[in-house]
């Protein structure tokens, strides 16, 4: 790879980009607490939908941004670094947690059912992500041979595509490669033309702010009277202009403050991967071991639910990342195969 200046920002972005990423995965109440006062997990659930749906926009605009920003030398190491950090330990945690669902009765053995954990992702919910992004890894290596120009002229196009609200939850279809891959090209773009792209943007920084809270006030509208237009889906379209919208306003207010050293974000960034593979199943795990058991003494006044769950939340948040921190200490280097850092 060619090698190039570290960009703060886009780090402090990565670190941003994760967190949104499992909170929007982990943050609510047990399920055995909604049945008696599920007024407050229904504000949880809006509160977590408005600011965090559709968060693996900021990790798809990541990779292409990274993908033309480090110029691989040659698509052979670039299919090698991918499989060793991304695939593989991919592999590795959908095999084990297929093994893991036998073992506690959850499944039964079925090859049709680890193909569909392998090559659907649905060992967990996140887990679409990876064979999603990997057939896009597939033609990276031609997107970087196109010319900016080419790529520059069909962006238009694309990115009004996604505002169709094709995203398909997580499920892998034509229409999320519609709603998501414009992303991928708006990043290999941004970083063709990082000096620009940041000018630009900061010279519209008081539109992406109302552009923010604009998009905020449709997604609620649509989340309250759920309103039809032809056969767009709405309340996609609107997340995709709120999410877009949002990451270039962290894009530059992250580099407007990259003089200052916000180590939290450097950590989240650096195990990026890692939590992402690993956050559901220790909140799964925290959950079954310790909220479900004794909900009753956490919750003894619902005035307490809400921030009892984001300190719940935040716990979970933490021992994820402290079990990621303790594998890296204990496999070393080999733990980029395992957990993917």
């Amino acid at each position: 790879m060619t090698k190039k200046s570290f960009l703060k920002n886009m780090n402090y972005l990565r670190g941003f980009a994760i967190l949104n990423i499992i909170i929007v995965h982990i943050w609510t109440i047990p399920t055995l607490y909604v049945e008696n006062d599920s007024i407050y997990q229904k504000i949880i659930n809006v509160t977590r939908e408005i600011l965090f749906h559709d968060s693996s926009i900021y990790f798809i605009f990541i990779s292409g941004f990274f993908l033309k920003y480090l110029s691989f030398a040659s698509p052979l190491k670039y299919y090698k670094t991918k499989f060793k950090n991304i695939l593989l330990p991919y592999i590795v945690l959908s095999s084990t947690i297929f093994i893991f669902n036998i073992y506690i009765g959850e499944i039964n053995f079925s090859l049709l059912t680890f193909f569909r954990y392998i090559f659907l992702g649905e060992a967990q919910v996140q887990y679409w992500y990876i064979p999603f992004i990997v057939t896009i890894f597939l033609i990276s290596p031609m997107l970087l041979k196109t010319p900016n120009k080419t790529l520059l002229l069909t962006l238009p196009i694309l990115l009004i595509l996604p505002l169709i609200g094709t995203r398909t939850g997580t499920i892998i279809s034509l229409g999320q490669y519609v709603y998501f891959f414009p992303i991928y090209i708006l990043g290999i773009l941004c970083a063709a033309n990082y000096d620009r792209f940041i000018i630009l943007i900061d010279e519209h920084f008081l539109l992406l702010i109302a552009a923010i809270i604009i998009s905020t006030g449709l997604i609620v509208i649509v989340m309250l009277f759920d309103p039809k237009f032809l056969f767009f889906n709405l309340y996609e379209s609107f997340h995709y202009i709120q999410k877009i919208a949002i990451l270039l306003f962290f894009i530059v207010f992250f580099k407007r403050i990259d003089h200052i050293d916000i180590n939290i974000l450097n950590v989240f960034a650096k195990y990026s991967f890692a939590l992402f593979f690993v956050h559901f199943f220790i909140n799964d795990l925290l959950n079954k071991l310790l909220m479900e058991k004794y909900y009753d003494i956490f919750f003894t006044s619902t005035f307490l639910i809400i921030p009892i769950s984001i300190f719940y939340s935040l716990i979970s948040i933490s021992l994820s990342l402290l079990f990621c921190v303790c594998m890296k200490k204990v496999l070393g280097y080999n733990s980029r195969y395992i957990i993917g850092v």
